[in-house]
Formats: structure tokens, C-alpha cells, sequence
């Protein structure tokens, strides 16, 4: 799991990398090896955005060939989180 703590954080952009190994993060196949997430954070008074963008090595299997092969799979990733004030 990546965890990024925010409350201290002043209103701006900030870049975050994280890369290590799929088991920590608790990916299983077809996944392996390592993976790399980099992140911009934006902060607001009244929101978060956040967009990830992780690299990632698969082995998979081909549909005409039945051969596994390795692919590296590129996942990109938006939130939005908004902070209602009551």
C-alpha cells in the first residue's frame, strides 16, 4: 500500500515516486517484478487531486500463440477528493 499523508501539507503541487517490488504492495499475477508510480498531488482548501501514473511488468498469455510473454502495462489514475465543511 502507498500512503502520502496530506494534513500537513500547504496548498500546492507536490511530485511523489514510489518503486519497489509488486509483493509489497499485495499484487499477485500476472504481475511481477517491480513497479514505479509517480504522482502530482494538488492541494486546495477544499480538495485534493491526485494522478498517478504506474509502470508495471506482467507475464501474459498470447490469444493465437498460447506463449507467455512479458508486456510492461502503463495504469494512469485520477482522484478528485473534495472536503465538505459542515
Amino acid at each position: 500500500m502507498i500512503k502520502i499523508k496530506v494534513s500537513n501539507l500547504a496548498n500546492g503541487t507536490y511530485d511523489f515516486g514510489f518503486e519497489g517490488n509488486v509483493g509489497e504492495i499485495d499484487i499477485s499475477e500476472p504481475y511481477e517484478g517491480n513497479y514505479k508510480t509517480k504522482i502530482a498531488l494538488t492541494k486546495f482548501d477544499n480538495q485534493i487531486i491526485l494522478d498517478s501514473v504506474t509502470d508495471i511488468k506482467a507475464r501474459l498469455i498470447c490469444d493465437r500463440c498460447i506463449n507467455d510473454f512479458y508486456s510492461t502495462l502503463i495504469s494512469k489514475y485520477k482522484m478528485i477528493y473534495l472536503f465538505w465543511h459542515v
